[in-house]
């Protein structure tokens, strides 16, 4: 396959939100029910590779359901998105965790083609910075999940199950590398970004290296003493993270202890 290069790239990335434009005009002169037009993803970003279509979510204020289509405008394919206002607004106020960070981190870098009412333009001032309440809800979000696998993790781990307790302790790490994102105040853009922006976040001494030789360890023919190592380990990174929440005075005592 030939190698896209970066003109080319800067090129398609023109074209395809030249297209995403085209199509938001059809659509505001054809329907009178949209509240706003933003493309969110790799288009909005820039960072598109030769594979990339574009993203765009539609606002509309009627409907109770998510409905979605693919468009061709400009010989591009769109992948568009249309959500009814209350429901986005409800998700934006009632979703926790990576998912409303995944969420938040699309609108901050979307590229708005449509918002007369300036509703996005205001979320976005809105949820520059993490907002404390959330933070704090999304950091205890995460630590109970901790503790739901921590738990499996032993219980396979009593019954002798050590290849199920391996495959449950890296259930475990995402939930501990999840958690680095409200602590840091920092939002996640998205599952496949979860390596690369995990590198830059300040965490506790020797729990990503702890979180990494887990996530990185074998998952079959596990042994006794690896099974014990795992179970350790787990506890050790559990451990560490209350003793944080517990430091910076994020959570009360009554919800970070067993």
């Amino acid at each position: 396959m030939r190698k896209v290069g970066s003109l080319d790239l800067s090129r398609r990335l023109h074209v395809l939100r030249e297209a995403a434009r085209s199509f938001c005009s059809r659509l505001v002169e054809s329907r009178r029910d949209v509240v706003a037009v933003f493309v969110v993803g790799s288009v909005a970003r820039g960072s598109i590779h030769e594979e990339s279509d574009v993203d765009v979510c539609v606002l509309v204020n009627v409907g109770d359901m998510p409905r979605r289509e693919l468009v061709r405008e400009l010989g591009c394919e769109i992948d568009v998105v249309y959500v009814p206002l209350a429901m986005w607004e409800e998700r934006l106020r009632r979703e926790v965790g990576s998912m409303w960070e995944i969420n938040v981190s699309n609108i901050l870098d979307s590229l708005v083609l449509y918002d007369p009412y300036g509703l996005i333009e205001r979320i976005k001032r809105e949820l520059k910075v993490y907002p404390e309440e959330k933070r704090r809800e999304n950091i205890l979000y995460h630590f109970h999940l901790m503790g739901w696998h921590e738990n499996s993790v032993k219980y396979h781990y009593s019954v002798k199950k050590y290849d199920i307790e391996s495959i449950f302790s890296k259930l475990f790490v995402v939930e501990a590398l999840r958690i680095l994102f409200p602590l840091n105040s920092v939002y996640l853009k998205g599952d496949k970004y979860l390596f690369d922006q995990v590198n830059s976040l300040q965490a506790p001494s020797s729990y990503l290296e702890n979180c990494f030789n887990l996530l990185w360890f074998k998952s079959q023919n596990i042994e006794h003493g690896e099974a014990a190592w795992i179970k350790n380990t787990v506890s050790e990174i559990m451990e560490t993270m209350r003793k944080e929440i517990l430091q910076r005075k994020l959570a009360p005592l009554d919800l970070i202890f067993k």
